[in-house]
């Protein structure tokens, strides 16, 4: 679709196409520039991992009322714009979580350009935009869907904790002309061997965690779009 795969999957209620936007901001507006505008859209989700920027744990669901994106210049400390989430399928999320009870992040989500490994840099942003999680795709998704006039909420969930520090060498894999460095840096370093063991572990939970929310989201939205349909 628009040069971007896809996967989609239908039952008789419910529709859901998946893309994979690629890691960042630039790759969010590209492949979400093409894709929104290739057809007419219900709902655009971000999902995915996000770093936990308050008290959490592994595989919370990360549900924000608002997106800010933080500045590409790393000695700006303010937000270039903000997205609100679409209030009425927030709702829609709100009643789901009633039900299946997970561990919530809520708030502002703020999006960054590059990865936070750091505490102390976990410490700043949630002090500057008094965030509660963090990631680096969702600013770009919600202004494509801005632009296209389409709903937009997040759904992710925790893959990193906000006293957690990753390898700072994570960053040197964002770019092609840096990446065999990066790989070098952590071979070479024994002890990011078990953070990476860590973290491959925490995504792993993560995962199941967001597969078993969406399971039951579309389940709900198919049954209300069921319901709605005889009461017509």
């Amino acid at each position: 679709m628009g040069g971007v795969r896809r996967y989609t999957a239908e039952t008789s209620h419910v529709s859901v196409t998946l893309i994979q936007t690629g890691v960042g901001i630039q790759n969010a507006l590209t492949a979400c520039g093409e894709v929104l505008g290739a057809s007419q859209w219900d709902l655009a989700i971000s999902s995915g991992f996000a770093g936990a920027l308050i008290p959490s744990c592994i595989g919370a669901l990360v549900l924000p009322h608002t997106v800010a994106l933080k500045s590409f210049d790393t000695a700006e400390r303010v937000g270039l714009s903000s997205f609100p989430c679409s209030v009425e399928y927030h709702r829609i999320v709100s009643q789901v979580v009633e039900v299946i009870q997970p561990s919530l992040v809520s708030g502002v989500l703020v999006t960054v350009p590059w990865i936070v490994w750091s505490v102390s840099e976990k410490r700043a942003i949630a002090e500057t935009f008094q965030a509660s999680a963090l990631d680096m795709e969702s600013a770009g998704i919600a202004e494509r869907a801005t632009e296209q006039k389409i709903p937009f909420l997040v759904i992710r969930t925790v893959s990193d904790l906000k006293d957690e520090n990753l390898p700072e060498e994570f960053n040197l894999f964002l770019s092609q002309s840096t990446w065999v460095r990066g790989a070098w840096r952590i071979i070479s370093q024994p002890a990011h061997w078990a953070k990476l063991f860590r973290l491959r572990q925490q995504m792993k939970v993560a995962s199941r965690h967001l597969t078993s929310f969406f399971d039951t989201f579309f389940l709900y939205l198919g049954q209300q779009d069921h319901d709605s349909s005889h009461r017509r």
